[in-house]
């Protein structure tokens, strides 16, 4: 069985559900006590007044039970008892999960929806005007000058002749034979001369 453990945020949260629903029982029961008082004085000629004070807090009292009952049907049956189209999350959540996941496939990410939004974004003409900029363009020059002097380092010959000899049956052969330029690149490259032929 699967425990869960709450934080302190989760902590904060129960407590706040119980205030709330302290807050929501005490102004029924308020409600209800301004009922009866306001029948009470209707029935004992006080005026219509006392008669449209009892609508009001019949009504809130009316509206306070529907809300219950209609917030707690989603969850569970209401009192325990298995009222018809009560706990409609626990039965169908399988369903709900599934129609959820197919409105937000068909209204959110099909293939359609995305390439309308990239083309209303614009990534490629924003791209392109970014690059126009020629200080932009130098900095990606460097960075990318940067990075292949960086693999020339870390790579081994021994890695590269692997990979060659795999692609093609002749390809051990050319790489014995340009190692030595290779090698000659890597040490030029380490010392920055190459810098200057990528920009």
């Amino acid at each position: 069985m699967v425990s869960f453990s709450y934080t302190a945020a989760d902590e904060e949260k129960s407590r706040g559900v119980r205030r709330m629903k302290a807050l929501a029982t005490s102004l029924l029961l308020l409600v209800a006590v301004v009922y009866a008082l306001a029948t009470w004085a209707r029935n004992s000629g006080a005026g219509a007044w006392a008669g449209y004070v009892a609508a009001a807090a019949e009504a809130g009292m009316v509206g306070a039970l529907a809300d219950w009952f209609a917030v707690t049907a989603l969850f569970r049956h209401p009192l325990g008892l298995p009222i018809p189209h009560t706990a409609i999350i626990p039965k169908k959540k399988d369903q709900l999960g599934t129609s959820l996941g197919v409105f937000v496939g068909e209204n959110f990410l099909s293939a359609d929806v995305v390439r309308g939004r990239l083309t209303a974004l614009g990534i490629g003409g924003r791209l392109g005007a970014w690059l126009a900029d020629p200080a932009h363009a130098d900095r990606v020059v460097a960075e990318l000058s940067t990075a292949l002097r960086g693999a020339l380092t870390v790579l081994r010959d021994a890695d590269v002749q692997a990979v060659v000899g795999r692609r093609s049956p002749g390809g051990r052969r050319r790489w014995r034979s340009r190692r030595p330029w290779a090698r000659r690149w890597r040490r030029s490259s380490t010392t920055g001369r190459t810098a200057g032929r990528w920009t």
